[in-house]
């Protein structure tokens, strides 16, 4: 594995594990898995591996006296024991074996009744303000620290009306509990959801390493699922709490306590047809099966990957398929069986099915042609905005923007009014206000290896701008031959030149969103070239050259017309010509006193 595909692998682990601490997974827990085995493989020692898992986003610490870490986890009957004979001093060592629930590990402090997560290990996230949503203790009686979980029944989940911020239902129990401890406030979810604090203690099971086989191990098993709370496994530790604890730890995980993960469950069914789903520059095919329910769930379609996958399986419409879905992600297929040969049909896509452009088959992937293909650009738009970190846009936004407000690129969306966004088919004022706020967030403030990374060059991911930007800044890298670029992390020919020509295809790109942005340049110096520009109108509380002389040394070019490269018109509320130009420009209308709070 090469240094890129190293560091796409860390920025997979990285973006999955967010989702995950966020409550919206992507991939399942096996997937996700099977990426940190793939980079132990690789570096046993990266920090991804070593340090606990957690949102690392910590605002409100709480510090950890005891580290709380991770569980170094087993899949199988026959690693679980391997384990606990490597630990035993005999075979008489006792072992206890516990749910591993499915939800927001945490500790509740009695002496300073504090509730916080378990976070890095070493500081959690304070969760006091969550305690009167969690009904089942009362904490005034509570007088020593309790270790446990934040998890929600499934009962209770059936009964919450609780809802997400874009109205729409939590899709588990885990995902529930992670969106509320996300919350700053619990005024929205006070009578509407409960939670449970479980205490690792609750449930425990005690064995030998001398009686304990594989029949003890599947009755523990069937024990855990028959509970009413959400489980993902089983932890494991020695009963022994003084020699568990002489055994010492990582900075990833206690060496007393392993954590059991069963494999996920396939399922059977067929393919019924095969069709495409744009990607960010690229066509993934996705498979129509027969429907297939999968824990109370109706599946009729799954992902194949790509289309070196169907390729090389030699996967048809009509074959049987074994389908793999967990934690409420997207279902996927991971192995085919030749279904009958009288309907078997192999799946011939040529043509793009949005524009009916020609594809290109540039293993493993398949791409459109046709560079208008609306389907592209609403991933590319979609993607973009995800690089620069716009929160709340989705696919569905995108595509009205596309259809209803004709948005063709970036600097469209980051011009957008409040009124242009109430037009939007589902937009009222709330949400217009806040997906304009977070797009004004990235326009106040954004990182110049985001901005970049939102051009989406092929095969460039973030990581790259990012460890070019912290040694030359966006000028330098302009200027940079591709020659010279291939000494920049071992960068190869082809990523030197597509990081060359896709910046100077991109030029005017890059100029119209530098004069937009405030960009936070990695590398400090004299920055980009282009300033963003301002125009005043009207009579102002101060002289007009006050605002000027601000403008000047924050950084902006001062203007006296309106333009489509203006960045803002700052008014004192005058319908004057200048206004009436930037809302044909769509240019950012600023009054006097927030132009000046932009600017600080």
């Amino acid at each position: 594995m090469d240094f890129q595909e190293l560091q796409e692998l860390k920025e997979a682990i990285i973006h999955y594990r967010k989702k995950y601490w966020e409550g919206n997974s992507e991939v399942s827990d096996s997937y996700y898995d099977s990426l940190m085995v793939k980079l132990y493989d690789i570096d046993p020692l990266d920090e991804l591996l070593i340090r606990p898992e957690s949102s690392n986003e910590i605002i409100n610490k709480v510090y950890h006296p005891s580290p709380l870490l991770s569980l170094e986890k087993k899949y199988s009957f026959d690693d679980v024991k391997k384990w606990m004979e490597s630990v035993s001093r005999n075979i008489g060592e006792k072992f206890i074996f516990m749910p591993k629930y499915d939800g927001i590990a945490s500790v509740y402090y009695a002496d300073v009744k504090t509730l916080a997560s378990r976070g890095t290990g070493t500081y959690g996230e304070n969760l006091t303000i969550k305690l009167p949503l969690i009904e089942n203790i009362n904490w005034d009686n509570v007088d020593n620290t309790i270790y446990g979980e934040i998890i929600i029944s499934q009962d209770d989940f059936n009964l919450c009306s609780l809802l997400k911020r874009n109205s729409t239902k939590y899709k588990s129990p885990r995902n529930l509990v992670a969106g509320i401890m996300n919350l700053k406030n619990i005024d929205s979810a006070l009578g509407k959801v409960k939670l449970t604090f479980i205490k690792y203690s609750s449930y425990k099971w005690e064995y030998y390493l001398s009686e304990f086989n594989e029949y003890h191990f599947n009755e523990v098993l069937k024990k855990i699922k028959e509970l009413k709370y959400p489980t993902d496994g089983l932890v494991i530790k020695l009963a022994d709490e003084e020699y568990g604890l002489s055994l010492g730890y990582t900075e990833h995980h206690h060496k007393h306590s392993i954590a059991y993960k069963e494999q996920d469950k396939e399922y059977e069914t067929s393919i019924i047809d095969i069709i495409l789903q744009h990607g960010k520059n690229k066509l993934t095919p996705v498979a129509l099966v027969k429907p297939v329910n999968i824990n109370g769930v109706t599946i009729t379609r799954a992902s194949l990957h790509n289309a070196k996958n169907i390729l090389d399986n030699n996967i048809c419409i009509g074959d049987i398929a074994y389908i793999i879905r967990s934690n409420d992600v997207i279902p996927y297929i991971t192995k085919t069986l030749e279904g009958p040969i009288e309907i078997r049909k192999s799946p011939i896509i040529d043509h793009c099915h949005i524009c009916g452009g020609e594809l290109d088959y540039i293993e493993p992937e398949l791409y459109c042609k046709n560079e208008e293909c609306s389907g592209n650009l609403i991933k590319q738009l979609l993607e973009s905005c995800r690089s620069l970190g716009i929160e709340n846009i989705g696919q569905p936004t995108i595509e009205k923007m596309v259809s209803q407000l004709n948005v063709e690129d970036t600097m469209d969306i980051l011009s957008l009014s409040i009124d242009e966004l109430l037009t939007l088919e589902g937009f009222a004022e709330q949400s217009a206000k806040k997906l304009y706020e977070n797009i004004h967030k990235v326009l106040k403030a954004c990182e110049d290896w985001k901005v970049l990374s939102s051009l989406n060059i092929k095969g460039i991911s973030k990581g790259i701008f990012k460890d070019i930007l912290n040694k030359i800044n966006t000028q330098e890298l302009l200027n940079t031959k591709p020659t010279d670029l291939m000494g920049f992390n071992n960068l190869g020919y082809e990523r030197a030149f597509a990081i060359y020509n896709g910046l100077h295809f991109r030029i005017k790109v890059i100029e119209d969103l530098f004069s937009i942005i405030n960009v936070i340049e990695t590398k400090k110096s004299i920055g980009f070239t282009i300033k963003p520009k301002v125009c005043f109108s009207g009579t102002f509380k101060y002289p007009k050259d006050y605002y000027k002389k601000i403008a000047t040394e924050k950084g902006y070019e001062v203007v006296e017309d309106v333009s489509k490269d203006v960045t803002y018109l700052v008014t004192a509320g005058a319908m004057t010509n200048k206004y009436n130009k930037a809302l044909k420009y769509r240019v950012t209308i600023l009054q006097a006193d927030d132009f000046l709070k932009n600017v600080k």
